[in-house]
C-alpha cells in the first residue's frame, strides 16, 4: 500500500508541475502581447504626424481663408486675367459711337424700312450712308441742315446697321445702331394714329378726326402736329419724319398726354408719322404715310 500511495502521489506532482508550467507560459505569453501590437491603443499623443484629423502647419491656407482670398482674388472683377480684358474699363462701349438702344436718336419703323434721325444726330448737310455687318452699303441720303435725316428702304435692314455721316467741315461720324422691335405701348399709339386719320371727303379735306385730339397744320414751309391732353401715354416720343426733303423732328409726349412737333414740309411732300416707346426700343410699328397739304 505504501509502494502504490507513493506512485499516486508522485503521479500528482508530476500533474500540477506541468499545469504550472502552462500556466506560467501563458502568464508570460499574454504579458508579453502588447510588445507585438496586439493591444496598443492606436490613439497618437497631440501633434503626431501620424494623427490625420491633427491640424497641420499651413492647411487653413489651403483650404480656409486663404482658399477663399485666393477664389475672391479670382472672381474680382477689376482684376485682368489672360482669357480676356473683361473687368477692365478698355472694353466699356464708347456712348458716342455705338449707339445700341441709347442715346435713343436713330429711330426706325415700318419693319426696319423707314430709318429716322433727328436733329444732331448726324452730321449736318452731309451724306449718310448705312452699311451692314460686313460693310456693304444699303442706302444712302443726305442729311438737313439740322443733323437730322430721314430714308425709306425698299427691304427691311438688318438687325444691327452702322450709320456713317460725312461732310465737308465736320469730322466723320460713325455709330453702330441696334434697331430694335417696337413696344406694345408704341404700335397701339401708332396704329391710332392711321386710326384717327381720315381721308379726303366730298369737301376735298383729310385730317384727323375732330374726336382724336389730334391735328395737323400748315404755316408757311412748316408742318406742325399736336395733340391734345390725353392723347397718347406719358413717356412715348412721336417721330414726325419728312421723306422727301430727308429730315425729321422728334418730341417726346408730356406727362398730361399733350405734345407738339413740327418739320419743315412743302405741298405734296411724303410724311411719315410714328410714336416708340423711348425708353424701351427705338422702334415703331406701322407708320402713318400721308403727303403734306
Amino acid at each position: 500500500m505504501n509502494d502504490l500511495e507513493a506512485w499516486h502521489r508522485s503521479c500528482c506532482y508530476l500533474s500540477m508541475m506541468h499545469q504550472t508550467r502552462f500556466t506560467l507560459l501563458f502568464v508570460l505569453l499574454v504579458l508579453c502581447s502588447p510588445f507585438a501590437g496586439c493591444g496598443i491603443d492606436t490613439n497618437p499623443f497631440p501633434g503626431s504626424s501620424d494623427d490625420s484629423s491633427a491640424p497641420v502647419a499651413g492647411a487653413e491656407n489651403a483650404s480656409g481663408d486663404g482658399a477663399n482670398e485666393q477664389a475672391n482674388e479670382t472672381s474680382d472683377p477689376d482684376s485682368t486675367t489672360d482669357s480676356g480684358d473683361m473687368g477692365t474699363c478698355d472694353t466699356a462701349p464708347d456712348e458716342s459711337n455705338d449707339q445700341g438702344r441709347e442715346p435713343y436718336s436713330i429711330f426706325h419703323a415700318n419693319q426696319r424700312q423707314i430709318v429716322v434721325g433727328e436733329v444732331e444726330s448726324v452730321n449736318p448737310n452731309g451724306l449718310v450712308q448705312l452699311f451692314n455687318a460686313e460693310g456693304t452699303e444699303l442706302i444712302q441720303t443726305s442729311s438737313a441742315s439740322d443733323g437730322s435725316f430721314a430714308l425709306e428702304s425698299d427691304a427691311s435692314l438688318p438687325e444691327s446697321i452702322r450709320v456713317q455721316s460725312s461732310n465737308d467741315s465736320d469730322a466723320d461720324i460713325a455709330i453702330q445702331v441696334g434697331l430694335t422691335d417696337a413696344t406694345t405701348a408704341a404700335y397701339e399709339s401708332s396704329l391710332a394714329l392711321n386710326q384717327a386719320w381720315s381721308e379726303s371727303d366730298s369737301s376735298g379735306d383729310a385730317g384727323f378726326s375732330d374726336d382724336s385730339g389730334l391735328s395737323l397744320e400748315t404755316a408757311g414751309n412748316t408742318l406742325e402736329l399736336r395733340g391734345a391732353t390725353g392723347t397718347f401715354l406719358p413717356g412715348l416720343t412721336v417721330v414726325l419724319a419728312n421723306l422727301s426733303q430727308s429730315m425729321a423732328m422728334a418730341s417726346q409726349v408730356n406727362i398730361d398726354g399733350s405734345f407738339s412737333t413740327w418739320v419743315e414740309a412743302e405741298s405734296g411732300d411724303t410724311i411719315a408719322i410714328f410714336t416708340v416707346e423711348h425708353g424701351s426700343s427705338n422702334g415703331g410699328g406701322t407708320p402713318l404715310i400721308i403727303q403734306a397739304p
